[in-house]
């Protein structure tokens, strides 16, 4: 706003207004109209340069703190737990699968050799049927009930095997999940800093 011949009284309004918005009130002088509009563009790129510096200084500090954070969260006891425990589990795992694979086989192991027996004394049934054939049917189906007992408990004792190394992945998966649990509270605590 340019005017000629008011009094200061009638400026002071505006200028409060103008200078309050973050502007600035001066003097019009023509005679160094001429200097000070020369001396925009170096204010300018002065300024620019200033803010650019103080961007970059406040970049770096952010990368450093996540950087710190970083490596902070890796190597808090919690997160140390974690993997500790992850990898615990993770045998666990792998020996509760070795534990019913050999189940299994034993099993199966078992199952072919009541087969075995079963078919051997049978063939020991026929050709002793013509000479005794209740004595031998007696014995084949004691020998076929024992070899069929010990089947069964070799199931079982695999089953048993198999239950006790899955329960114990499973309290191992229980306890990882409740140490990454641990280790996210730990993180979010760091990272809210």
């Amino acid at each position: 706003m340019v005017e000629v011949g008011l009094s200061s009284w009638d400026a002071a309004a505006p200028t409060v207004l103008v200078e309050e918005a973050g502007g600035r009130v001066s003097d019009f002088d023509a005679k160094t109209l001429g200097t000070r509009a020369q001396e925009i563009p170096n204010r300018a790129a002065a300024r620019a340069l200033e803010v650019a510096s103080i961007g970059q200084q406040r970049y770096e500090a952010l990368a450093v703190r996540g950087k710190t954070l970083v490596d902070s969260i890796r190597t808090q006891a919690s997160t140390r737990q974690l993997f500790d425990q992850a990898g615990n589990t993770v045998s666990r795992g792998k020996a509760a699968v070795t534990t019913a694979r050999k189940a299994a086989d034993d099993t199966y192991a078992a199952i072919l050799s009541t087969f075995g027996v079963g078919r051997t004394e049978a063939e020991e049934v026929v050709t002793e049927t013509r000479a005794t054939v209740n004595t031998a049917t007696k014995t084949a189906a004691k020998k076929t009930t024992t070899a069929a007992k010990k089947t069964t408990g070799t199931a079982k004792k695999g089953a048993a095997s198999t239950r006790s190394a899955a329960k114990g992945a499973g309290t191992s998966a229980k306890k990882t999940a409740s140490t990454a649990s641990k280790a996210a509270s730990d993180a979010r605590g760091k990272v809210g800093n």
